[in-house]
């Protein structure tokens, strides 16, 4: 099959065959990287016939029923449907809030139109026999204008990880510190499940799932009695390890871990085996999340029995213990009756105590929050094309979405993720990654005395500009500079406040730098976060954006 056949149709599929790199360059993608990705699309091409098939289920049908279960449209604009028509058709729209509207699908342009919908919501539009989700988003985004209108916002970044707090054994999230300084966000690195029985997999951007959490991450404290956890660290000979796995600069993952499973067991047995009043609420719980959380207590469950054997892959195991339904899965399952639970109570207390946590930071504050944070593609990777920082690029070993299959279910899995991601949180955030230092050795000098020139005009410093190693007074001038910028929104990660030089995670390396491994200083405790004086100094600069409510 010839290199622009093979072009032509992945431009069909929606995919980028043209490119420019960070230098501004033209650049194509390779025809067999084409071919790799229109095959995990489920659109072959090595033959002739391969490409009229797939060319074919490209095409948009001449027919309404053809059309994808869920249909995205603005409110306030008609909204064309992707088939041929040339007759008005009839059909009938039932609204999210209520009330039912008989509509004509006139065509325009050769496609038929849905009228303009107002309502913002997901509404049933029904054509013929069939019935479709009319997904009505408004015309723009809810700013943060909108939530606090012309507030001055600031907030604090962290690696939940990297937290101390005593007792914890090295793993412990935050939430009232911030917010009794006045901040309006604390915004965290991600909390999805990774997996279990395997704790060197520790990157927080490579999960199992998005749709449920880390119990690594649980406060079992938050939610038990409180005098249950000390009690059981010393019954289990664990309160010497967590003291010293608390003290270390960085995270000794397989260890820790396995100090914290040991603790959830402890708690677990203790919890099972007696009627507590908490009972109710576990079950509650366990009723609402219903599948989901079942498949993934199986999930966690298998893999630890698996990976005790050598077979921790789930991908190398046969296909009918990969298939979540399977009679085969179900036997195993069973086999280990008292598991299963276990994992559920796991996620019970991750999701409790984190929305405590978030309960607290709002009364902490005491002020508005704002409100803001097979379905994949086997055989490919998220990954970075090359730049300054990475010359070869970046595999980041993460899965993504099939736009096929996403566009086939009605974007269920999409949406699932987001309100797993928005349940007990007030947002989601978007990182992006900053240059390769020994080519721009020079213009960074430049920069850093234009930088420095600009504090000091601002009247955010004074003097001539430090020497690069002293990094302190650049922190507090920036700090200063920033906050007194007309910006919605200011979000410096914790180790800038803290003046921690180096960073929790640097894109591209794996063993060259600690990655996602890094305490925070040993001398500062959650509770204590901000009231170093240097830090607290720059926090005043922060807290003095807008004044307090």
């Amino acid at each position: 099959m010839t290199d622009e056949a093979i072009r032509y149709l992945a431009r069909g599929a929606g995919i980028a065959v043209e490119w420019n790199d960070y230098a501004g360059r033209s650049k194509t993608v390779a025809p067999d990287v084409l071919r790799h990705m229109l095959e995990a699309l489920g659109l072959p091409c090595t033959t002739h016939g391969d490409v009229l098939a797939s060319r074919t289920l490209l095409q948009h049908g001449s027919c309404l029923q053809v059309l994808p279960p869920l249909i995205t449209a603005t409110s306030g604009r008609s909204i064309p449907l992707g088939v041929r028509a040339s007759e008005p058709h009839g059909a009938r729209l039932s609204l999210e809030s209520g009330g039912v509207h008989d509509v004509v699908l006139a065509p325009a342009h050769g496609r038929p139109c849905v009228p303009a919908v107002r309502a913002p919501g997901y509404h049933l539009l029904l054509i013929d026999d069939r019935e479709f989700v009319l997904a009505v988003a408004p015309a723009r985004c809810h700013t943060l204008n909108d939530a606090m209108p012309d507030a001055l916002l600031w907030g604090i970044a962290a690696q939940v990880y990297s937290l101390r707090r005593r007792g914890d054994g090295g793993i412990r999230d935050a939430a009232e510190a911030a917010g009794s300084r006045g901040a309006d966000a604390l915004a965290l690195s991600p909390l999805h499940a990774l997996f279990g029985a395997d704790p060197s997999r520790y990157g927080p951007y490579s999960p199992s799932t998005r749709l449920v959490l880390n119990p690594l991450h649980a406060s079992a404290a938050l939610v038990f009695n409180v005098a249950h956890v000390p009690h059981i660290l010393r019954a289990e000979g664990l309160d010497q390890t967590c003291e010293r796995l608390e003290r270390q600069p960085l995270i000794d993952w397989p260890a820790a871990a396995h100090a914290k499973h040991r603790l959830l067991r402890a708690l677990f047995d203790l919890f099972i085996d007696t009627d507590a009043p908490l009972h109710l609420d576990f079950a509650s719980f366990r009723a609402d999340e219903g599948e989901l959380l079942a498949q993934h207590a199986v999930f966690e469950t298998l893999h630890a029995v698996k990976s005790a054997a050598g077979e921790g892959d789930w991908h190398c195991r046969p296909m009918d213990l990969r298939e979540p339904g399977s009679a085969a899965v179900a036997v195993s399952a069973a086999s280990h009756e008292r598991e299963v639970p276990f994992h559920c109570v796991l996620q019970w207390l991750a999701d409790r105590s984190l929305g405590i946590a978030q309960r607290r930071a709002r009364a902490a504050a005491r002020q508005p929050r704002v409100e803001p944070e097979h379905d994949v593609l086997g055989g490919l990777s998220i990954s970075a094309p090359p730049d300054m920082f990475n010359p070869l690029g970046q595999d980041w070993k993460v899965i993504g979405f099939s736009p096929r299959a996403l566009t086939a279910g009605g974007f269920s899995p999409f949406l699932a993720t987001l309100r797993a991601a928005l349940h007990n949180a007030g947002g989601a955030r978007i990182v992006g990654i900053g240059v390769n230092e020994a080519d721009v050795t020079a213009e960074r000098a430049t920069d850093r005395d234009a930088l420095w020139q600009a504090f000091v005009e601002a009247g955010a410093a004074n003097g001539d500009a430090p020497p690069p190693h002293d990094t302190a007074p650049v922190v507090d001038a920036s700090l200063a500079f920033v906050a007194d910028t007309p910006s919605p929104f200011c979000l410096p990660p914790v180790e800038y406040l803290l003046g921690v030089e180096e960073q929790p995670n640097l894109p591209g390396t794996v063993n060259e730098h600690s990655n996602r491994r890094r305490h925070l200083p040993v001398d500062v405790d959650v509770d204590s976060l901000l009231d170093q004086p240097r830090t607290a100094a720059r926090v005043k600069h922060l807290a003095a954006r807008r004044p307090r409510l």
